[in-house]
């Protein structure tokens, strides 16, 4: 049985992969140093590392409060064990009265979008306002069979810091140090993935830092950026 950490890595390399149109034919295989082995028809071995990009940002209470009770509504009746990623609204905000009525409205979202889903089945889905209840802004859910404790957490609108670029340079360094360990493997290729939960306006992450490749050069075949809750792909180096 895999561990927590290793189930929801493979649950986010199953997401990248439906999420980005190039990801190569094969077989993942789950590994160490680094996180995953792609084994594609033509022999060649691909090595994926997964990283996070780092947030300061501290949890909201109130929205943690309600995604751990409109999680236990949602399991009262349903089963599948999920990814859950919810962005709340700046423009509604929630008052202490309608906390419940929220987490059950939610509950409910959740519930219908998964109902014609097979469990045994890998998915993703990512929801927009006019599906969803009036507070909530956006969510996305992603299910694997072999994801066994479901993660529902809140996406913070503030995110990611004005320095995003200096963030992503210390994730890629610090992968970067593990390079020649990862290359004993003697893969044809090594990718790093680095995933966030939210980018809060895509033309302006374009616009104010600018994705070339002499800012996040690297040892790594491909660098990308990944956003969970939308599924976006961002290619940083290629």
């Amino acid at each position: 049985m895999q561990d927590e950490k290793k189930q929801l890595e493979v649950l986010l390399i199953n997401y990248f992969r439906e999420c980005y149109d190039a990801f190569p034919k094969g077989r993942i295989v789950p590994a160490e140093s680094p996180d995953f082995m792609v084994k594609a028809p033509s022999k060649r071995l691909l090595g994926i590392e997964l990283t996070r990009l780092h947030s300061a940002v501290s949890p909201d209470e109130t929205q943690n409060r309600i995604l751990q009770l409109s999680q236990e509504l949602y399991e009262r009746s349903d089963h599948h064990k999920l990814l859950v990623k919810v962005l709340f609204s700046e423009k509604h905000p929630i008052h202490a009265e309608s906390e419940l009525a929220l987490s059950a409205r939610l509950a409910n979202s959740i519930r219908n979008a998964v109902k014609s889903r097979n469990e045994r089945s890998f998915f993703n889905l990512n929801l927009e306002s006019t599906q969803l209840p009036t507070g909530i802004e956006k969510l996305a859910l992603i299910h694997h069979p072999q994801f066994e404790e479901s993660v529902w957490e809140s996406v913070n609108s503030a995110y990611p810091s004005p320095d995003i670029v200096k963030d992503i340079k210390v994730a890629i360094d610090k992968k970067e140090q593990k390079l020649p360990l990862y290359r004993r493997h003697h893969f044809d290729e090594y990718w790093l993935v680095i995933s966030c939960d939210h980018i809060q306006n895509t033309r302006s992450f374009r616009k104010q830092n600018p994705i070339q490749d002499e800012l996040f050069h690297s040892g790594f075949r491909r660098v990308f950026l990944f956003e969970i809750l939308s599924g976006r792909v961002f290619e940083l180096s290629e």
